[in-house]
């Protein structure tokens, strides 16, 4: 009996390390989209509509607070969530990121007076390491602001970046 469970204790302990190793090294699955119910048409549609440049927009102002709270916080999970696909990106390059994520800018998207979604303006503050020693200082770095934008479904449960504003460092003073 003993035998046995210690033969049992010993599976557990194997089988716990194994679960264990298997989560601490697999890797972290990063994507830029998300896809919800009804994903592919949504995206086709506003792809093509914000392509053409034929729609309307009500940007929110966002230093008095325009959005209500709950779409405005959700908006930043949003932005956060969209931030992390830079460290398999922009941030392989020349560039550092600082990890907050702001909120820069909400558009409401619609045409025919139908509300197509939201496009999120997002970034974080960077430096260009490209030339400068960054092993010393960052103050001979450039410094700028990583910057994106993502198209957001209506109901918040659907996202793709924007094709025409991936990821791209802006200097600050040029």
């Amino acid at each position: 009996m003993k035998r046995i469970l210690r033969s049992l204790i010993t599976l557990s302990l194997a089988f716990f390390a194994a679960v264990s190793l298997t989560a601490i090294a697999a890797p972290a699955v990063v994507k830029a989209d998300h896809a919800g119910d009804g994903f592919r048409p949504w995206v086709d549609n506003i792809r093509a509509v914000v392509r053409s440049g034929q729609y309307d927009t009500r940007v929110f102002d966002l230093t008095v607070n325009s959005l209500d709270m709950g779409t405005r916080a959700r908006l930043e999970e949003i932005a956060y969530d969209q931030a992390q696909i830079w460290a398999d990106t922009i941030l392989e390059g020349d560039y550092l990121a600082a990890a907050e994520v702001a909120l820069d800018s909400v558009e409401a998207i619609s045409r025919d007076n139908q509300f197509l979604g939201f496009r999120i303006i997002y970034s974080s503050s960077a430096v260009d390491i490209s030339d400068c020693d960054a092993r010393v200082s960052y103050d001979d770095c450039q410094k700028g602001r990583i910057v994106e934008a993502t198209l957001v479904s209506p109901d918040m449960g659907s996202w793709v970046r924007d094709d025409r504003s991936f990821a791209e460092f802006q200097p600050f003073g040029l």
